[in-house]
């Protein structure tokens, strides 16, 4: 088994018997939420991006839809992410440090550094007959940290594929013998060295080690951003299988987060994804846990974080549901981005 760990996150490669992924289906706006959004000034209908290298800029902003299914009856909102800017008293607030350790041996550290704010703009719920009554627009932010959110997912898809390009031309079974992980402290020397020897032959660069020691920090800045808002949070709670009981047992506390990785790092086609040739978009399936349970499987569709899409940490597409089979699919799909103005490349 190739195991991948991230601090207090675990990703694993699954090898057998791993669970058939939520699958992307096509969405488009209903009328209604497409109504209000245009009525608010919002973008609906591509994606524009800024020139390559461009830093992110005020007013940078994505759209996204999300969509739930849930008993055959489908519910939307649209939550749009905007660079905002900070308070003056806010203007101090720096990221905790953080340090990750390889099990090569490799240290990756996040020093402190400012904060960056989004403003986050929520609309629904919509149905296809029309607004619900219960439709409201509201408006939240979060702080999120810069350097997770422009890491690039895509960097670390591109290490999977090559890890599991390796094995499957090699015809290795178990993972070959070694593992590649993070956490939060050294590993012991004897895995170290053991690691070191059978990994030097990927080339694993230090954007990628950096990128890697990131991708779990990176995915929860982005949740952190979903659930400030009423509406999108409860549609993340739908479909988590919290274990209440462990979550009684630990206070409350929600400090035991496994991801593991189930493969499905395809490649997809830009175009599916309302993108421009060369921005290289990739899947990545994982399970989450919760205390050691299966809690929710995921299915990510990842690219560069090129500015406005650096809002969102490269994520253009998401789909989740309960490991159980119950419960709703959510969807969340870039839908439209504008970068700051006199930005944009397309």
């Amino acid at each position: 088994m190739v195991a991948l760990v991230l601090g207090a996150a675990v990703l694993r490669a699954a090898e057998t018997g791993a669970p058939k992924l939520p699958a992307f289906i096509p969405v488009s706006w209903f009328p209604a939420t497409s109504q209000a959004l245009r009525a608010d000034g919002v973008a609906t209908d591509r994606l524009v991006l800024a020139k390559e290298g461009q830093a992110p800029g005020l007013d940078d902003q994505v759209t996204f839809l999300v969509e739930e299914i849930a008993k055959g009856r489908a519910r939307q909102w649209a939550m749009v992410l905007k660079y905002n800017t900070l308070k003056p008293n806010e203007r101090a607030l720096r990221t905790s440090p953080l340090s990750m350790y390889a099990s090569t041996g490799v240290r990756v550290d996040f020093p402190p550094s400012p904060v960056v704010g989004m403003a986050i703009h929520v609309f629904g719920p919509y149905e296809r007959n029309g607004p619900s009554p219960a439709a409201k627009s509201i408006w939240s932010g979060a702080f999120i940290n810069p350097e997770f959110m422009g890491l690039g997912f895509d960097q670390s898809a591109v290490l999977f594929r090559r890890l599991v390009a390796y094995k499957d031309r090699h015809q290795e079974t178990g993972g070959g013998g070694y593992s590649l992980g993070f956490r939060s402290n050294p590993f012991p020397e004897a895995d170290v060295q053991k690691n070191r020897i059978a990994l030097a032959k990927f080339g694993i660069t230090p954007g990628e080690y950096r990128a890697f020691a990131g991708f779990v920090p990176a995915l929860i800045n982005f949740f952190v951003v979903g659930s400030q808002t009423p509406g999108v949070r409860e549609r993340i709670l739908d479909v988590v299988d919290v274990p209440w009981l462990s979550l009684v047992m630990h206070g409350g506390k929600l400090d035991d987060v496994d991801f593991e990785i189930l493969g499905g790092f395809e490649k997809g086609r830009a175009s599916d994804w309302g993108l421009p040739d060369g921005q290289d978009v990739y899947y990545i399936g994982l399970r989450g846990l919760i205390y050691g349970k299966p809690a929710v499987l995921v299915r990510l569709a990842v690219t560069r974080p090129r500015v406005p899409l650096f809002n969102c940490a490269g994520i253009v597409g998401l789909a989740a549901v309960r490991p159980d089979g119950k419960g709703p699919l959510v969807t969340i799909r870039a839908m439209a981005s504008r970068p700051a103005a006199n930005l944009a490349t397309r």
